[in-house]
C-alpha cells in the first residue's frame, strides 16, 4: 500500500436512527467522491473504542481510533508526511485531520475515519463551523452516545481512577474486582450537567450535519446487527456485519446494582432524587440490562518509547492479507 485514503431524543433512547456514502493511489480526494471520511463523535466510556475496533475491521475501512490523544501533534506531523500531504494551511488540528483523510490509502479502502471525543479538539467551541465542513465537504458522522449518565460517571470514574493517565494512552479494559467507589454528589451532578450539554451537542450535529446517523451504547449491545447495517450503509460499504459480527463481541461485566458499585449509595440517592435528575436517577440505578462492551482491538496509532524517552510512532494501516484475503 502506498499511503492513506481517504441524528437525539431522551438519553435513554434505545435505537439507531439513520440519515445517510469512496482510493487509487495517493491522491488529494477529487470530484468523483471515491472516498468516504467519516467522524465518530462521542464521549468517553460509551463504547466508542469497540466500535472503531468494529470499523477497521471491515476490509474496505481505515479506522485511525482516537487520534487526539498525547502527542497527536506529533502523530499528526508523521501521517501528513506518511500521505505526503502539502504544507497544512488549516488552522485547528481537527481541520488538518480530515484534510489527511481525504488522501487515498490502500487500495481496498472505500472509508477512512476516526474518533473524535466531544471535549477534544476545541469541539463545543466549534460546532457550527463543524456542521457547515461536514455538509459542504459530505463528510459523515456517527454520533455515539451512552444514555445511562449513571452508569457512565461510574464507569468513567473507576477507569480514571484505576488507570491513572494510562488511560489517556491505552486501551480502555478494566480488570478485576468490582471494588466500590467513593464518588460524590457533586460529583455525580457535575457529570450529569455536563452529558446533558453535550447530548445538546449531539443533537444539534444530528440535526445539522445531513449525512450523519445516531447511535447508542444501549443500541450497539442490544441491536449489534441493525446498527452495523445502518453505519455501512451511510458509509456506502459493502455489508460485512456477519463478518464484523463473527466472534462474541460482547461480554458482560457485571448487572450490579449502583449499591453494590457506589459508597453509601442509599445516602447519596436520597440526595440525588431531589435533583432535576431524580425521575432518570431512579430509572439509570436499576441493574444494567445490557452488556458492558470489551475493548481488546489494537489501537492503528501506536505510541511507544524508545530507550531515550523519544516518542516513537508507528503506522499500521492495515494493509494485510487479511484484508486483501476477504476482498477475493
Amino acid at each position: 500500500c502506498s499511503g492513506i485514503m481517504v441524528p437525539l431524543l431522551l438519553p435513554l433512547a434505545m435505537g439507531a436512527f439513520a440519515h445517510r456514502s469512496k482510493v487509487t493511489e495517493t491522491v488529494e480526494l477529487e470530484d468523483d467522491n471515491s472516498v468516504v471520511r467519516y467522524v465518530i463523535a462521542s464521549l468517553p466510556r460509551s463504547g466508542s473504542t469497540y466500535l472503531c475496533s468494529l470499523m477497521d475491521n471491515h476490509p474496505e475501512v481505515i479506522d485511525h481510533g482516537e487520534f487526539f490523544l498525547r502527542h497527536f501533534d506529533i502523530r499528526m506531523k508523521a501521517l501528513e508526511d506518511y500521505l505526503h500531504v502539502p504544507e497544512p494551511k488549516a488552522y485547528y488540528m481537527w481541520e488538518r485531520m480530515l484534510n489527511c483523510l481525504s488522501y487515498k490509502g490502500c487500495e481496498f479502502t472505500k472509508a477512512q475515519g476516526f474518533k473524535w471525543m466531544l471535549d477534544q479538539q476545541h469541539f463545543d467551541t466549534n460546532v457550527e463551523r463543524i456542521i457547515k465542513k461536514a455538509n459542504d465537504e459530505d463528510i459523515r458522522f456517527i454520533i455515539l452516545e451512552r444514555g445511562n449518565w449513571l452508569r457512565n460517571k461510574i464507569s468513567d470514574y473507576r477507569m480514571r481512577h484505576r488507570m491513572g493517565p494510562a488511560h489517556l494512552s491505552s486501551g480502555h479494559v478494566l480488570e478485576g474486582t468490582l471494588d466500590k467507589v467513593d464518588i460524590t454528589v457533586d460529583d455525580f451532578l457535575g457529570h450529569f450537567e455536563r452529558a446533558e450539554n453535550f447530548h445538546n451537542i449531539m443533537l444539534r450535529l444530528n440535526q445539522g450535519i445531513e449525512n450523519s446517523i445516531y447511535i447508542t451504547y444501549e443500541g450497539l449491545s442490544l441491536k449489534p446487527e441493525e446498527t452495523m447495517v445502518e453505519i455501512q450503509e451511510l458509509l456506502g460499504l459493502s455489508n460485512y456485519t456477519h463478518l464484523l459480527l463473527s466472534e462474541p463481541h460482547l461480554e458482560k461485566i457485571h448487572t450490579a446494582t449502583i449499591d453494590d458499585l457506589v459508597t453509601d449509595w442509599e445516602s447519596k440517592r436520597e440526595q440525588l432524587l431531589e435533583s432535576k435528575w431524580g425521575e432518570e436517577i431512579r430509572r439509570w440505578e436499576s441493574p444494567d440490562p445490557y452488556a458492558s462492551l470489551i475493548t481488546t482491538g489494537v489501537s492503528v496509532l501506536e505510541v511507544g518509547e524508545s530507550a531515550g524517552n523519544e516518542e516513537l510512532i508507528h503506522y499500521n494501516f492495515h494493509c494485510d492479507s487479511k484484508k486483501m484475503k476477504l476482498l477475493q
